[in-house]
């Protein structure tokens, strides 16, 4: 195995919260990279990794980096289906529906978990808009066509609304078009993506904040890796040794992924 000639496409700490698989609104100034870079390289594969920071035990940050990186394949490749499950498996809150609504344009104010009247004039005005097709112009060559039909604009939050919100929040803060098709993901068999736990740190002194991120590996046509140990929910399958801060042998050798400083994190702006 040898590292990828290409860099990886980072999404950097404060792209996850604590204990959660949600994307934050701030993937969308980092899928501009990578529209330009699969543009310029169609050959490239991608290969999608998660990881979590070291809070917890590895086997539960398994599955929760397994989840983050699902979640950001359901943006890359506009996968409703896969995005509602991860949000159903952890019980998104109303903070997770009222980023969503700010990232869209209708704002909540506070991003809590209170729904009070702001909330129901930024929830009305999405239903409305949804129903209007302004999440998918319809006049637009390549514009994704909408699932759900029409909304009742009442304000509320209900299970309806919330289906409409992940689906317009998928192909809003993911402008792929067209997005990746499966056969441009590498990873582990029927799996596509590797979760990392806390496997991999970002640098010896990565904050637990840092650690919260995603990489993907640019891989060429014959850098490709031939096989992935990685195993959903599984973290003894990870072929671990004492190789520094990346304890993964296959994560050091196959991702080209710099260090980076504290200053690097990026914070939520709410």
């Amino acid at each position: 195995l040898s590292a990828p000639p290409l860099d990886c496409i980072g999404f950097p700490g404060g792209t996850f919260g604590h204990d959660d698989s949600f994307p934050r609104p701030e993937v969308e100034h980092h899928m501009l990279g990578i529209i330009e870079v699969l543009e310029e390289h169609p050959e490239v594969k991608v290969g999608v990794f998660a990881h979590a920071s070291a809070k917890g035990s590895k086997a539960y940050n398994k599955k929760l980096s397994d989840r983050r990186a699902r979640a950001l394949l359901a943006l890359l490749t506009h996968d409703h289906d896969v995005f509602s499950k991860v949000a159903e498996e952890e019980s998104w809150a109303n903070t997770h529906y009222k980023a969503m609504l700010r990232a869209l344009g209708c704002n909540p104010c506070e991003i809590d978990t209170a729904m009070g009247p702001n909330s129901a004039t930024a929830v009305r005005a999405f239903q409305e808009e949804f129903n209007a097709d302004v999440f998918h112009p319809q006049e637009i060559d390549g514009a994704p066509t909408r699932i759900h039909g029409d909304l009742d604009p009442d304000g509320a939050l209900g299970p309806l609304t919330k289906a409409a919100l992940r689906e317009a929040y998928v192909v809003r803060v993911a402008p792929l078009s067209p997005p990746l098709t499966l056969d441009r993901i590498v990873g582990p068999k029927d799996l596509h993506v590797s979760g990392c736990s806390e496997l991999n740190a970002l640098s010896p002194d990565a904050t637990p904040g840092q650690n919260r991120r995603a990489t993907l590996a640019l891989y060429p046509g014959d850098e490709v890796p031939q096989s992935f140990p990685c195993k959903a929910g599984d973290v003894s399958a990870c072929p671990v040794d004492s190789g520094g801060h990346r304890t993964c042998s296959f994560y050091r050798e196959t991702v080209n992924e710099p260090e980076a400083s504290n200053e690097d994190t990026v914070l939520f702006w709410d």
